[in-house]
């Protein structure tokens, strides 16, 4: 193929659209000067006119020629929509004249005619019947619920179950107040009432004596409080070392004890380990901490993620074996009284209540030495 120079290309493709190609030509993409034989000389690039893109002068003037409605357009899209053109045709976006056989005269944009819409009036009533079309006949819904009992029929359902009702109205899934002759004053949930339930202590959950919670507490390293409702009712416990905690009795009968201490490794009758840390601090107060556990190695290596989290330096002074542990809580207890003074405060994890000044650190282990000899406390090996 020929070589064909730019410029005579541009020229080519300008009279293809039916314009005069003036240029210069400097690239598809810079405009340059095209003569029109109605507007004249105007800019345009190149690839315009590739694409048949001409005068704008004259597109804008086609584009009028091509959106003007005629009479004859507005009568025919009026009568498509059901309407009768009356004229004041302006433009397609300024209301014109209009009648609607039903309602009369209305004033719509021919641009609404245009795109189909008709008698504004004609269009709410169609939408309204197509709104309130009949509804199939439904069968009236049935409550499950059963209705509200009044106070007597309370009244009846407790005496079926040999208890007597005490309260006034209660709905049925509140606790309400009952009596039985054995137990005394209860509370119960209507519901379970109307549903056969009587006494729960009449059922098999029958008190105990106090002298039998306060043995199966101290089993486990707790001191019997109360007041008992059941077993299956948390009742109040005190640990010697967490105060005042509330359990199931019939959890502490199976063996559990405080669930603090559980979680920081205390077992009530299995062997502990007694340990006194030293503890090295750069910005904080240095101390000696204590504590019991056991599990040792693996409090050890809890204790030991501590310390390098907060850059401080320790070491393990001492452990004790004892036999129980209750014999390393009232050690504890006995070490946290008689140096109550010298404890101090710290935010180390597991010493903030356990941290004695570093200076007291002979008469911790004096402590604790004249503790086991006093009670005689079984010590299977001491570091």
């Amino acid at each position: 193929m020929p070589y064909r120079d730019a410029s005579g290309l541009a020229a080519e493709r300008a009279r293809a659209i039916g314009l005069e190609f003036v240029g210069p030509y400097l690239g598809v993409m810079v405009k340059t000067t095209y003569r029109c034989e109605t507007h004249g000389e105007f800019q345009q690039t190149p690839n315009k006119v590739q694409q048949r893109l001409g005068c704008q002068k004259c597109g804008r003037i086609q584009q009028g020629v091509t959106r003007k409605l005629t009479p004859e357009r507005l009568e025919g899209d009026a009568h498509d929509v059901g309407l009768v053109f009356k004229g004041g045709f302006r433009t397609t976006q300024v209301c014109a004249d209009y009648e609607c056989p039903t309602h009369g005269p209305v004033r719509l944009r021919p641009a609404s005619v245009v795109a189909g819409r008709g008698c504004p009036e004609c269009g709410r009533i169609a939408g309204g019947l197509k709104r309130r079309k009949p509804k199939p006949p439904q069968e009236p819904k049935v409550s499950r619920k059963p209705p509200n009992a009044t106070v007597e029929q309370l009244t009846a359902q407790a005496e079926a179950v040999g208890l007597r009702y005490a309260d006034g109205y209660v709905p049925s899934s509140k606790l309400a107040k009952y009596v039985c002759e054995a137990h005394g004053e209860i509370e119960m949930y209507p519901v379970s009432v109307r549903n056969g339930r009587g006494c729960r202590f009449c059922a098999g959950n029958v008190a105990k004596p106090e002298s039998q919670l306060a043995a199966e507490a101290e089993q486990v390293g707790l001191r019997y409080i109360g007041p008992y409702k059941g077993d299956g009712v948390s009742t109040a416990y005190e640990c010697s070392r967490h105060g005042a905690i509330k359990k199931l009795p019939s959890s502490v009968k199976k063996g559990s004890g405080c669930r603090y201490c559980a979680r920081y490794g205390f077992d009530a009758v299995a062997p502990a380990v007694f340990y006194v840390y030293r503890v090295e601090r750069i910005v904080e107060p240095s101390f000696i901490g204590y504590g019991l556990t056991k599990d040792h190695e693996t409090r050890h290596a809890a204790h030991m993620a501590v310390f390098r989290t907060a850059n401080a330096g320790a070491s393990l002074l001492a452990t004790f074996d004892l036999a129980s542990g209750r014999d390393a809580a009232d050690l504890e207890l006995h070490l946290r009284a008689l140096l109550k003074d010298a404890h101090i405060t710290t935010d180390l994890r597991g010493f903030k209540q356990e941290a004695i000044a570093v200076e007291a650190e002979h008469e911790v282990l004096s402590t604790i030495a004249e503790w086991l000899s006093a009670n005689k406390a079984e010590v299977r090996s001491a570091a």
